[in-house]
């Protein structure tokens, strides 16, 4: 595994991958998702993942983002963060949240409600 580890390590951080990712990874995750059900996302073999669903802020349409995330503890609330990839701007979701902070994750094949904090300091 730690083969696997350093092998991504080294691939996520080519120019290549920084252009490539932000598109072929959220769609892939979404598909694989989608047809297990929500119970597997593939980067979350890389990072724990969520998939958010979150009102768009303009068209209060659902909007379906998967994220890498940072559990808390008991696995009921979890740390989202918006760094688009490296990527100059802010990702979309985060401004869905801004504007509609009741949403729901996907976790480990469940769906749960939660409501969406800006954390400061």
């Amino acid at each position: 595994m730690a083969a696997g580890v350093k092998l991504m390590q080294k691939v996520s951080s080519t120019m290549l991958f920084a252009k490539l990712a932000p598109h072929f990874i959220p769609a892939m995750d979404k598909a694989v998702h989608k047809l297990t059900r929500g119970k597997v996302m593939l980067s979350a073999q890389m990072l724990p993942g969520v998939i958010l669903t979150a009102k768009g802020a303009k068209t209060g349409e659902p909007r379906t983002t998967p994220l890498a995330c940072m559990p808390e503890e008991g696995g009921v609330s979890w740390l989202l963060i918006g760094s688009n990839f490296g990527r100059p701007g802010h990702p979309a979701w985060t401004a869905n949240l801004l504007k509609h902070p009741d949403a729901e994750v996907s976790w480990k094949g469940q769906d749960i409600a939660v409501r969406a904090r800006l954390l400061e300091g």
